[in-house]
């Protein structure tokens, strides 16, 4: 049999309150779902939680330290971290020029890669060459195989760019790879700034991650 997490979040500190919390899921999940060793709730868990008063900085941090420390069939842990503070307009806007900023990298990469897909399929000679294998491929075959990348809302479709069907290699220029790895560095730096952006900014109120690993 095996095990998964199951863990909740209490955005107080009283420790009582979180322990008659726990015992409440544990009421529902035995009415809801069983109780049992391999019930793969909160009863497999037991009622009483074992606190420890880490103050992470965060709700992660305190949750990875829960499941990195929980034993299967043990009582339930609770893990204290700092809750995050509300987002001010600053942060906000920080966020809000972030997710611009990574848009705009996005939509540079599309753009290119729909236009060097038009380009390659435009081509006049009738054949490419493989230079990693020495295929020789019609070029109105693969062109056929090849559609452009899209954006809808916040889905972004990046199309595959043109490949050898035999060796799998890329079929793009030295110049023309080098400018897709360059726009993909970009996209990675505008996410990361997004991220680090987006990071929670601990406050001075502390609550719990509780729970475990619940056997199933």
């Amino acid at each position: 049999m095996g095990a998964h997490d199951y863990t909740v979040t209490y955005r107080f500190y009283d420790k009582s309150k979180v322990k008659s919390s726990w015992e409440s899921l544990y009421e529902e999940d035995a009415y809801d779902s069983g109780s049992g060793a391999y019930a793969g709730n909160a009863t497999t868990m037991g009622k009483n939680p074992q606190f420890y008063d880490k103050a992470f900085d965060s709700e992660s941090e305190a949750y990875q330290w829960v499941m990195d420390n929980h034993s299967k069939w043990g009582q339930p842990i609770a893990c204290s971290f700092y809750l995050p503070k509300e987002t001010s307009a600053a942060k906000q806007k920080r966020i809000d020029k972030a997710k611009e900023k990574l848009n705009a990298a996005k939509r540079k990469k599309l753009d290119w890669m729909n236009a060097e897909i038009d380009s390659f399929a435009s081509r006049k000679s009738a054949f490419i060459g493989c230079k990693c294998c020495g295929s020789k491929l019609s070029r109105d075959w693969m062109s056929k195989g090849w559609t452009k990348g899209r954006q809808s809302n916040y889905y972004w479709g990046f199309p595959t760019m043109p490949t050898c069907p035999i060796c799998k290699e890329s079929l793009l220029s030295e110049t023309a790879k080098t400018r897709l790895e360059k726009l993909n560095q970009k996209v990675l730096e505008a996410e990361s700034a997004l991220r680090r952006a987006e990071a929670p900014e601990p406050s001075k109120k502390l609550g719990w991650v509780v729970g475990g690993w619940a056997a199933s």
